[in-house]
């Protein structure tokens, strides 16, 4: 096995090539390994298949492996996945991303983490939402956004910090958005 003959009167065989073998004796022609499987040394009797993270085409004499960002579970595999928004992959399988993080598009390698003024809590997100007014969020990689407390606003969304009112003006409740004018004869 391993090994062809062109003509059933020849008295020597010939070893199949790698990427392709012979199961049994007696064979005219070489078989191309399949997609998935591979045959390394000349003159095999048989295909093996591609690990799990590896991918092969037609007639491979060894496996390829997923390129970053795709992924393959299973064995015997012509081709690769590609990870998807909010995931990132390695050979084998694809992770979601940490709340807290996130991945924009297909084919993620890493997660990225979430700018300060904004945030998420889910994991496998595909972006992270800014702070809304009252609130703030002043670290990379948040899963909460902050209420302002009372005295402090953070007046548009996206808010890192929050600020202070101005003299004669007041925010008596926390989570505020704006400052009230104080009246007169109170500052």
């Amino acid at each position: 096995t391993g090994k062809f003959s062109t003509s059933s009167a020849s008295s020597s065989c010939t070893g199949c090539s790698p990427g392709t073998y012979v199961p049994e004796k007696g064979a005219t022609f070489c078989l191309t390994a399949d997609p998935g499987f591979f045959v390394r040394e000349a003159g095999a009797s048989e295909q093996v298949p591609c690990p799990a993270g590896k991918l092969s085409v037609g007639g491979a004499a060894m496996c390829t492996p997923c390129t970053v960002g795709e992924y393959q579970p299973s064995s015997a595999q012509s081709a690769c996945r590609l990870a998807l928004p909010g995931y990132i992959a390695n050979a084998t399988d694809q992770t979601a991303c940490p709340p807290g993080s996130f991945s924009a598009g297909s084919g993620g390698t890493n997660c990225s983490l979430c700018e300060k003024g904004t945030f998420t809590s889910l994991e496998a997100s595909t972006s992270c939402g800014s702070a809304q007014p009252g609130y703030f969020v002043q670290s990379e990689g948040a899963t909460v956004e902050m209420a302002c407390p009372a005295g402090r606003i953070a007046a548009g969304s996206g808010s890192q910090t929050c600020a202070n009112c101005s003299l004669g003006e007041y925010a008596a409740a926390s989570e505020s958005a704006s400052c009230t004018l104080a009246d007169a004869g109170y500052y």
